[in-house]
């Protein structure tokens, strides 16, 4: 299990990426990429919680 901290390395990431796919017009990959963001934020949030 990840920390909180490399979660949201992970969410900075796969925004970075979320928004080169949407720049090249690749639309598929960056709905995949929101997804995963949304998941990741999700977790962050849970575990914020638990602290």
């Amino acid at each position: 299990h990840k920390s909180a901290s490399d979660l949201a390395r992970d969410a900075i990431d796969i925004e970075d990426s979320m928004k080169k796919y949407a720049e090249d017009l690749d639309f598929e990959r960056a709905i995949e990429c929101r997804d995963r963001l949304k998941r990741i934020q999700k977790e962050i949030e849970k575990k914020n919680e638990q602290q």
